[in-house]
This record gives structure tokens, sequence and C-alpha cells, in this order.
């Protein structure tokens, strides 16, 4: 099997890992300090197209395939992985999401906007009481006339603070379990909704993480994504991978930190920070623990 890269997915790669360089490294003090995303530079990451790859250019986009994206979060994270971070929600949580599973209209309507960061998208699952237990979810979707009223709340979800418009899950059939859940296309602007804090975090500082209230905000029929009470199908898990990268990242941030000595608990060096933001990947979007779990009940055939 061949594992080199094409030359098309190798140049965005280094594009990528030149525009973390050039564009978000003279920022790296600032975010630690004020923990805030470097104005103008959802607007730069548009420009350079990197907002818009794997998004059709029909849409407005730069197009190119989902391994192109992969490939230039990976080269923006050797600088900033709470910039890139920030950058896959927007991406692949919020506009790939509504590419791979919107209408036509909500594909013409939405996608422009996110692949040029006119607007800023995020993906709102995690709650309070159902953080790895994606399913577990309480929010719900009330029928009313002409669409639903959403009431509940969401909790540590990347680009919450700064998002015009994200995927949402609820329950449109409480009784139902995850066979009830519900997927829309969510405008912040909506009455009803707002950011009831912005967290703060030990690591990924510029990435703006945040807990979400929706008190009878509505949402029009034409905004529900995929299927009615199906939208445990736009969810996908990719525990297993999650599980191996998350482990060998923490790894070799620990590893890092423990070679430099003394040096590598300063704040002098990048290695601190890098062993901060590593962390996160075995707790965040559901816990290592978790994703154990799933890829067992997998194996023996539990899936349920």
């Amino acid at each position: 099997m061949d594992f080199e890269l094409s030359e098309e997915h190798q140049l965005a790669y280094e594009s990528a890992l030149a525009f973390g360089q050039k564009e978000i490294r003279p920022h790296i003090a600032e975010m630690e300090r004020d923990d805030a995303f470097p104005a103008g530079l959802w607007r730069k990451l548009g420009e350079q197209g990197f907002t818009g790859i794997a998004i059709p250019e029909a849409y407005g986009g730069s197009g190119g395939d989902i391994m192109m994206a992969a490939l230039a979060a990976s080269g923006i994270a050797r600088t900033s992985a709470a910039i890139a971070t920030s950058y896959f929600a927007h991406l692949n949580l919020c506009a790939h999401n509504i590419l791979r599973n919107g209408s036509e209209r909500q594909r013409q309507k939405y996608l422009p906007g996110l692949a040029s960061t006119s607007t800023i998208g995020a993906l709102a699952l995690t709650e309070p009481d159902a953080g790895s237990d994606a399913m577990g979810i309480r929010a719900t979707a009330r029928s009313v006339d002409g669409g639903y009223l959403i009431n509940g709340t969401k909790v540590f979800i990347t680009n919450g603070p700064i998002a015009d418009v994200m995927v949402l899950y609820a329950k449109t059939r409480p009784e139902a379990g995850s066979r009830g859940i519900t997927a829309f296309i969510f405008e912040t602007k909506t009455p009803g909704f707002h950011v009831a804090r912005k967290l703060t975090k030990v690591g990924l500082h510029g990435s703006p993480t945040g807990e979400l209230v929706f008190e009878d905000a509505f949402v029009p029929q034409e905004n529900v994504l995929g299927t009615i009470n199906e939208g445990y199908k736009v969810v996908k898990e990719a525990a297993a991978a999650v599980l191996f990268v998350s482990r060998a990242a923490s790894r070799a941030a620990n590893e890092a930190l423990q070679i430099h000595g003394g040096s590598g608990y300063l704040t002098d060096f990048d290695v601190e920070r890098l062993w901060r933001d590593a962390r996160l990947g075995e707790i965040g979007a559901g816990t290592n623990e978790i994703r154990q779990l799933l890829i067992a009940r997998e194996l023996l055939g539990m899936r349920g």
C-alpha cells in the first residue's frame, strides 16, 4: 500500500505549515495571555482557502477532499493546536456536516459564508450530564407550528462563544433514546439563545469554548439537518483512531517535557504548552475510557 502523499496533498500540508509560522506564531504569547482567537485570523484563513477545503467551488469552497482538510489542520496544529481545533470545528464538524447531510437549499444558504468565514461555525452536542455519552443528551426540540422550540444547555462547545451557525442536536422523541435525536442547523442570532459563559481551560488558549443556553429558541422546519429522529446517523464515531492518536500525543508531549527537565516546566518554552494542549485529546469529545467501551461493544456485537 502506498502511503506517500500526492503532490496536491503535500502542498496543502506545507501551505498550512507555512501559514501557521507566519500568521499564528507571532500571536502565541498573546493567545496564551488573553485566551482569545487572534483578530483577523479567521479572515486570513478564509482568504487562503483553508476554510473552504473539501467544499465544492459551487458552494464557495476551494475543492479538495477530507484528507486535504485533515492535512491542513495538521499543518496548522504544528504551530497551534488551539487554532487547529477551532478551525476543524468550524470546517469539519459544522461545514462538512452540512455538506454531507444537508439539503441543496441548506448547502446554498450556509456553505458560502462558512467557506469565506463571514460566518463562524460550531457543533453543539455535549451537555453537562451527557459528555462522553453523546446519545444521553437532554436538550429537547418540541414541535410547534413551522418548526421546533429548543430548550436545554450545551457545554464544552468549541467556538461556542463566537459561532454564528452551529449544528445542534436535541431530542425530538425523548422516550426513544438515541433513536429520538434530531440534528438542526441553528443560527445564534435566534431569540432565546445566549452564551452563559466562556470557559477557562488549562490548555488550548485561543480556542474559545463555551456553555450555551437555549430557552424556547425557535428553529424552522427547513433547518432540520437530515431526517427527524435520525440525528444519531449524523454523529460519527472514530473511537479506535482517536484513542490511539490521543494516547500517542499525550505520551510524546509528556516525554518531551521530561527530556527538557526543569526548563520544560517553564512557560519560556513551547513544550509546556504542547503538554497542556495534548492532554485534552484523551478527554474531549468523549474520554478514552468511553472510547474503549465503544470499541469493546462493537467487537462483541453489542452495538445498540
